[in-house]
């Protein structure tokens, strides 16, 4: 039984009021004084309205004057995106809507556009889907992303469909200006689509901004049945999953006894390590249709394995014992023994906080390695090793790092982005060498680990004054939005640096010396390479427990 166009539109107008409820939760009675989360921005900047949502508003510039226009709004009239040829100064802006128009408030308009090249979709959920007896489908999905418009439409597989803005979230740069990045996130949207009912499975959707320029196309494949529906794509089929509208990852973290340094726990002057990578990935750019935004990172914490001076991650690894008493274990061996969710192992990554591992590095995780690039392969296990490094790493960020470090590998996440290269300088990402571990290196190895230093420590301004760590540094860890600019090492430039911020690429005690010089900025002894940021947001892989990665 084909859906009839009836209940195409019953299903618009079912998204619409769902969408709405959440859209207006919070907000002011329209009887209320009109006003602006930010009362000023540039063209192009995403506002939000302190109003009560309605379906059928509308959000007037210039109200009052001859030069009033009505602009493409969210629904409920909750955000506006500045137009992107308004004149620097005040304003006015109101709400219409069937009851009337409200006063007129003063929005201040400064500086120049903002610079979006393009929008960007990063995620694409499954909002709703009615199956039929002859295999037609009828769906509605949350196509999301960076630097798209209030307003912006859909299209699906070439044509535009029935497209409603619904939320927002915005983007600190930290100062940077945007002409020193490659691609400036201002702001995240998150747009309901309703195509009509379709007997294919795959979809190539676009988001084209109001300025008419579209986003690469994104494929997204249709879930063969209601049993199949997995709507926010974590890999938990709906039906097993606790939100099925937010993504979440679990991990089993299981602490081994007798370890050197504690994990540093959560006080009242800041956060500790776990509650930093729980925080990290509830500030994700995920916009949600129905809840908080973000990823709900689960971890159990609830075991331990026993003191074993190393493990060996590797499934052939052999338990054995040595003349000076140290005993080296097998990751596999404890994993038999102690992992608590092997009923339900196709959704729960393992992890153990161990004192070292038999390669004496700072962790491993069992993605696939060395994968071809640009490939990304999940894994499911990973062992952390920080506990055999010195104390100047034992820190609640160096903590915090690592683990989010080795779970980025397990959501199928490279040191380099496409490469494995650990050291490239405008990759911003804990999956960096140049991040990880960053405030425990001694100043002979930190300094030619160029980075973005305001990104890093999520601080306009941001530096390292005289090589020396500043006196405070935050949390503030995270994977890459993929914004820094490209560097090509056959025209290095000091002056420019990274982000603005003069480097000493030549490491003469000289920054900011020449503006053009053949140089491998990266430390892989290359110097002919286009080195590139890479979005690991967008690009995380979630079905790592379900394909069991490389060990059991």
């Amino acid at each position: 039984m084909r859906p009839s166009p009836g209940s195409q539109m019953r299903g618009v107008l079912r998204v619409i009021a769902l969408l709405l409820i959440v859209a207006c939760t919070g907000a002011t009675p329209l009887a209320q004084p009109l006003g602006f989360a930010v009362t000023s921005g540039p063209p192009r900047s995403v506002v939000a309205l302190q109003t009560e949502g309605l379906d059928n508003a509308r959000v007037i510039w210039d109200a009052g004057t001859s030069g009033e226009a009505t602009l493409p709004t969210s629904l409920g009239a909750t955000l506006f995106s500045v137009p992107r040829a308004a004149t620097p100064g005040p304003h006015l802006v109101a709400i219409e809507h069937d009851g009337g128009r409200t006063t007129p408030v003063t929005f201040v308009v400064t500086g120049d556009a903002l610079r979006i090249d393009k929008p960007r979709i990063d995620h694409i959920m499954l909002l709703d889907a009615e199956f039929s007896e002859d295999g037609i489908v009828a769906t509605s999905l949350y196509v999301q992303g960076a630097n798209i418009d209030v307003g912006a439409v859909v299209e699906v597989n070439g044509t535009e469909v029935a497209t409603f803005t619904h939320r927002a979230m915005s983007n600190s740069l930290h100062g940077v200006s945007q002409d020193d990045l490659g691609y400036p996130i201002h702001h995240y949207i998150a747009l309901a689509a309703v195509p009509a009912p379709t007997s294919t499975r795959e979809l190539s959707v676009v988001v084209e901004n109001l300025d008419g320029k579209k986003s690469d196309a994104v494929q997204y494949t249709l879930p063969a049945s209601p049993a199949a529906r997995d709507s926010d794509g974590d890999s938990l089929l709906d039906t097993s999953d606790e939100d099925p509208y937010q993504r979440d990852i679990l991990v089993e973290l299981d602490i081994m006894i007798g370890l050197t340094y504690a994990i540093a726990p959560t006080t009242a002057s800041g956060l500790g390590a776990l509650d930093g990578v729980r925080a990290m990935f509830a500030a994700a750019p995920f916009l949600n249709p129905y809840t908080t935004s973000g990823i709900n990172l689960v971890l159990d914490v609830s075991g331990s394995v026993p003191a074993k001076d190393t493990v060996i991650f590797d499934v052939d690894g052999v338990d054995s014992s040595s003349a000076d008493g140290t005993y080296t274990v097998a990751f596999s061996t404890l994993k038999a023994a102690h992992f608590g969710h092997k009923a339900d192992a196709d959704a729960w990554h393992y992890v153990i906080w161990a004192k070292r591992t038999l390669a004496g590095g700072s962790g491993e995780s069992d993605q696939p390695w060395p994968v071809p690039a640009p490939a990304l392969e999940p894994g499911d296990d990973a062992v952390i090793g920080l506990d055999s490094l010195a104390g100047s790493f034992q820190t609640p960020r160096s903590q915090a790092e690592i683990l989010a470090h080795e779970l980025g590998h397990n959501l199928g996440q490279k040191h380099g982005g496409r490469t494995d290269d650990p050291y490239n300088p405008n990759y911003l990402s804990v999956m960096s060498y140049s991040w990880a571990l960053r405030g425990g290196l001694h100043i002979v190895d930190r300094r030619p680990r160029v980075t973005c230093l305001p990104f890093y420590y999520a601080v306009p301004g941001g530096n390292e004054p005289n090589d020396q760590l500043p006196t405070a540094i935050n949390m503030a860890i995270g994977y890459s939005a993929g914004m820094a600019a490209p560097i090509d090492e056959r025209k290095v430039n000091e002056v420019k640096g990274v982000c603005g911020q003069p480097v000493d690429w030549d490491r003469n005690g000289n920054r900011g010396e020449w503006t053009a010089k053949r140089i491998d900025a990266n430390d892989n002894t290359i110097q002919d390479e286009m080195i590139e940021d890479f979005a690991n947001w967008r690009a995380l892989l979630f079905d790592g427990p379900k394909s069991n990665g490389t060990l059991p």
